[in-house]
């Protein structure tokens, strides 16, 4: 259900992201509205413009009841709950599915919250090293507290549900049927992305040559 589906993302970046398109924006109307405009120029805004997008704005985790959905630059890799064998938020968010590393940009952590995490989390130091299934422990309902980082709220949450997920299906952590999971995890390009980055990049260098 959409009640369900929970998304994160690094409102950090976001702001960066949203930033350097307004900034991109701009340069683009100066070009087009000059007197003699630089289509290669703009071509190559458009190319920055993307590349900020995919790189601070596309990234970021989906999560409901069966699927952890990662949306990176210019990938998007679905991986069911049931084949995550271990998750971890540190300067990225790091998932071993499937004898297969996925990491994903879109929530991290930095030295001084994986510090303060450590000494002072829900889990107890849990933060420093790699959450190992089947031992999971429970996520709060609510993110970041005083006392605890965003990212270490969306790695208890993700384990929880994993938790969940596994204990519903009635699977075993680190099994074989476990592994068999891991054969549903799906990867999709961003084709618009690369689309437009490959085209933009391709008519700047055509246009600077001319």
């Amino acid at each position: 259900m959409d009640d369900d589906v929970q998304r994160f993302s690094n409102t950090s970046s976001r702001v960066f992201g949203i930033i350097g398109i307004v900034v991109a924006a701009a340069v683009a109307i100066q070009v087009l509205t000059s007197a003699d405009p630089s289509y290669a120029g703009l071509a190559l805004t458009v190319f920055l413009a993307a590349l900020v997008w995919s790189a601070m704005l596309r990234p970021q985790l989906s999560l409901d009841r069966s699927r952890l959905v990662v949306r990176n630059m210019l990938s998007t890799v679905t991986l069911p709950l049931t084949a995550i064998e271990s998750v971890a938020v540190r300067q990225v968010l790091v998932v071993f599915a499937g004898d297969r590393r996925y990491t994903s940009p879109a929530v991290g952590r930095t030295r001084r919250q994986l510090h303060r995490d450590e000494r002072g989390g829900p889990s107890g130091g849990g933060g420093g090293m790699m959450g190992i299934l089947p031992n999971l422990p429970s996520a709060p309902e609510t993110p970041e507290t005083a006392k605890t980082s965003y990212g270490l709220f969306v790695e208890e949450r993700i384990r929880s549900r994993v938790a969940d997920a596994l204990a519903q299906a009635g699977i075993k952590a680190r099994s074989a049927q476990q592994a068999r999971c891991a054969e549903d995890i799906t990867r999709r390009p961003a084709i618009a992305e690369i689309a437009v980055l490959g085209a933009s990049l391709v008519t700047f260098m055509v246009l600077a040559l001319v």
